[in-house]
């Protein structure tokens, strides 16, 4: 009698548990993170008598969360890489926007400048005409400004948004750490695993992979997590820094780094950090705004080069020669924080601007030679250090791509630079003139109906004045086209790895998601269960009832 009593109480404290359980994964059906839970059962031995081998009832063994871990780390990959995908994608459509804007954009105020020109040289002396195309110049000018402005501006943003997601980085693998040191209590004191730590634990590595690509290994039961890089972020349970900290190579940009156990910042290879916001944003930099920033300035260079050069070769209305059309900033180099030695750079342009390329340059020494290579290309050029001809400074120099970098102070093996011959060219560009009589439109001195220096300049419109290759309006088309095709790019890649993860994330919540119905069925289920498992009891009560009516 009493083990029928206690065969139908085991089978109410299972009942009772998969009811608490079908309840919970109830209540926390929309709940972020959660993994459904289900009771694990097991009969108890069974005890041999005369009659036979009977059994004993039910044990419950525990809960325990339906999480698959496999199938997690895809979904975390894919979401890494999507996160990259569509921060590219939002960072790069401002872009393609901005120049592809036909009504006010700088191709627009490109051809008004240049059809300025052309009345120049129709009607060389007239006031109007001149004043038009000052006021022309001046508005294509402004829109070279504008535009690199806001590149610049771009760029800025793109940092403070590595700021924004290195914070959320920190916060992730503190509270990483710290589930690591709470599981790892929570386990010794109870034998029983905390599926609601778990839980907890593994969404903020689903949203750390949404920022940065991560690799997770559990061991001894505690997440370590590392950077593509090697370096780890969370280490049982102690967590690194991460940082935004200025580029030793380029102290104009941001780069990120992370803090040691000794408390030194160590800088990160940028190329391995390829997914996430974080991949996102630096890829978008590093190469799409990077890109448009140096094709904008080589425009830049290129356009008021030439015209400058074919402007002084006038005369103005008052018999003058020909001053600089426009003015921009030369070139900017500088120096590795990490450099041995006491060498600048100081960079000019030499005068060939149509040999200006849209790329930044990385200079080394390696104790006899300079190694200048081209970042868009990656192509080197050697310059042996004892065979470079000086400047009037009496400072080495060494010429290529339209450029001129002396080299002032002593090198180390293994110093480096980098040579920005482009990046201010764009918002550093100005109108020069003020007054209309002195546009050099006469070819030569004394000659007021003279238009030949002004139809030299219409014609540069159509030369191969930028990288040598090609027209003005023909590179900017060029940009604009590169543009588009990045952009249209980035939506077909984002647009199939939303897809991705949809599949995965479906794949998971099969496993790992509550189906309320499933759910309302289990409880039914379990009501019955218990109510069954009652009337064993109660079954039993009879029993003893009738048996001591019986002795009585």
């Amino acid at each position: 009698m009493a083990n029928l009593i206690n065969i139908g109480l085991s089978g109410l404290r299972a009942s009772q548990a998969a009811l608490n359980t079908t309840s919970n994964n109830i209540s926390n059906s929309d709940t972020e993170g959660y993994n459904r839970q289900i009771v694990n059962l097991k009969q108890l031995p069974g005890s041999s008598s005369a009659e036979g081998y009977f059994g004993n009832g039910v044990n419950v063994q525990g809960i325990a969360r339906q999480y698959e871990g496999y199938i997690s780390t895809q979904l975390n990959e894919a979401k890494s890489e999507q996160g990259a995908y569509n921060t590219q994608l939002t960072q790069m459509s401002q872009i393609d926007n901005v120049l592809a804007n036909d009504e006010s954009g700088l191709s627009t105020m490109m051809a008004n400048f240049f059809s300025s020109l052309q009345s120049l040289s129709n009607t060389p002396t007239d006031p109007a005409v001149r004043e038009t195309l000052l006021g022309n110049a001046q508005s294509m000018v402004a829109q070279f400004n504008s535009v690199s402005n806001y590149l610049g501006d771009m760029e800025t943003g793109v940092e403070s948004q590595l700021d924004d997601a290195v914070s959320q980085i920190n916060s992730y693998t503190d509270q990483i750490s710290n589930l690591n040191k709470q599981i790892t209590l929570t386990t010794a004191r109870t034998g029983e695993a905390p599926n609601d730590l778990l839980d907890q634990r593994d969404l903020f590595v689903s949203k750390l992979s949404e920022l940065t690509s991560v690799d997770v290994i559990e061991q001894n039961g505690k997440y370590n997590v590392s950077l593509p890089t090697g370096q780890s972020l969370v280490l049982g349970e102690k967590s690194f820094k991460m940082a935004v900290e200025d580029s030793d190579e380029d102290p104009t940009r941001k780069t990120l780094a992370l803090v040691n156990s000794s408390g030194n910042s160590v800088e990160l290879n940028e190329k391995r950090l390829d997914g996430g916001v974080i991949g996102g944003l630096l890829g978008f930099r590093n190469e799409g705004l990077t890109d448009a920033q140096g094709r904008l300035g080589q425009i830049a260079v290129a356009l008021g080069g030439a015209l400058n050069e074919q402007h002084e070769a006038g005369f103005d209305l008052n018999g003058d020669a020909g001053k600089a059309l426009f003015t921009f900033d030369e070139p900017s180099s500088y120096s590795n924080a990490n450099n041995d030695g006491t060498a600048t750079l100081s960079t000019t342009f030499s005068g060939d601007y149509s040999e200006v390329k849209a790329s930044n340059y990385t200079v080394t020494y390696d104790g006899g030679d300079y190694m200048v290579t081209r970042d868009s290309d990656n192509s080197t050029t050697t310059f042996s250090a004892a065979s470079l001809p000086n400047n009037a400074d009496g400072d080495p120099v060494m010429t290529l791509d339209g450029l001129n970098i002396a080299v002032s102070g002593t090198p180390q093996d293994g110093d480096s630079f980098v040579v920005k011959p482009t990046e201010n060219a764009g918002r550093s560009l100005a109108l020069a003139l003020s007054d209309a009589a002195e546009l050099a439109a006469a070819g030569s001195s004394g000659s007021l109906g003279d238009n030949t220096n002004a139809q030299a300049m219409a014609d540069l419109q159509g030369g191969l004045t930028v990288g040598g290759t090609t027209s003005f309006s023909g590179a900017y088309a060029q940009l604009v086209s590169n543009a588009g095709t990045e952009t249209a790019a980035l939506k077909v890649k984002s647009s199939a790895q939303d897809s991705v993860v949809n599949q995965i994330s479906t794949a998971q919540q099969s496993v790992s998601g509550v189906n309320l119905e499933e759910e309302a069925a289990n409880l039914l289920k379990y009501q019955q269960l218990y109510t069954a498992n009652a009337k064993v009891i109660g079954t039993a009560q009879n029993l003893f009832n009738t048996l001591i009516g019986i002795m009585g």
